[in-house]
């Protein structure tokens, strides 16, 4: 292999945190998948136990405020109170808001790759991640210049970061509505495309969609396709068992692994499996 000339670090973050063990997608199967075709890299896998003060003083006095919406009750924009498909009440989860300022500061500190749980990778990375630049990215949606997103489900950058510099400041901070149930828009993907400018551009390499997320979901009911992109289903992901499949825990499905269906991608985002800040409909 040629040496290392990224001024990334090869760490890879993950996070899992929540009432709930960590799932046996990751445990099982995922997990394995990193040490085998990232074997050259630090693999940290981030817990309960690690979300302390002393670990995020950035984002500290935020995750609290998270902490303390947690649970509670979801309103609409006319404040009336909201119901799942069952007539449940719908309530703030923040696990995922919590994870989403966690791997800003953990890549902000210590440099490296942030990966989600929920990601299986399909070869090897040496090659692919070992360029000069300052921070990288992937983006579900193809055209990165004319998106106001970018996944966070993956990137990397640099030890004290700019791009993060900036996320992480008390300006950027201050502006998150935590009360919001839009998410995405808060503190995930729209939230790390805000923070990089145009003159970033000479820093920050975005890879092809496919590379790390060969299928898309539709983003609504309504719209059948993202923009300049088809949906589909996940190939090595069912919902009913088929043969050679492998079953997984807490009704999440079947899963084909490891998939050999994706042979132009490096990575597959099963978001099937996640998705816990998502709400497709719901009742006042």
């Amino acid at each position: 292999m040629k040496p290392w000339i990224s001024p990334i670090p090869k760490k890879v973050h993950l996070i899992w945190i929540g009432e709930r063990p960590c799932p046996d997608y990751f445990t099982k199967y995922f997990l394995k998948s990193f040490q085998k075709f990232m074997s050259d890299f630090e693999i940290i896998v981030w817990s309960n136990k690690d979300l302390t003060q002393k670990n995020f003083p950035l984002t500290w006095k935020y995750i609290q405020k998270a902490k303390r919406i947690h649970g509670i009750q979801l309103v609409n924009e006319d404040g009336n109170k909201m119901y799942d498909k069952d007539r449940n009440p719908l309530t703030h989860n923040k696990y995922a808001q919590i994870t989403d300022l966690m791997r800003l500061e953990i890549v902000f500190r210590g440099g490296g790759f942030y990966f989600d749980t929920t990601f299986e990778i399909l070869k090897p990375m040496y090659k692919l991640l070992n360029k000069n630049k300052k921070f990288i990215g992937c983006n579900e949606i193809p055209r990165f210049k004319n998106c106001y997103d970018l996944s966070n489900s993956f990137f990397g950058a640099t030890k004290k970061n700019p791009i993060l510099k900036r996320l992480l400041s008390k300006r950027y901070l201050d502006s998150i509505d935590f009360w919001s149930d839009q998410i995405a828009i808060e503190t995930g993907p729209s939230y790390l495309r805000s923070g990089i400018y145009k003159n970033d551009n000479d820093k920050v390499l975005i890879f092809p969609s496919k590379y790390f997320y060969p299928f898309i979901e539709p983003f609504d009911s309504e719209t059948k396709n993202p923009p300049y992109r088809k949906s589909s289903k996940n190939k090595c992901h069912s919902i009913k068992n088929k043969k050679r499949t492998k079953k997984l825990q807490n009704s999440k499905g079947y899963l084909t692994y490891p998939c050999k269906k994706y042979p132009k991608s490096y990575a597959l985002k099963h978001w099937q499996l996640g998705k816990s800040w998502l709400i497709d409909e719901y009742y006042i």
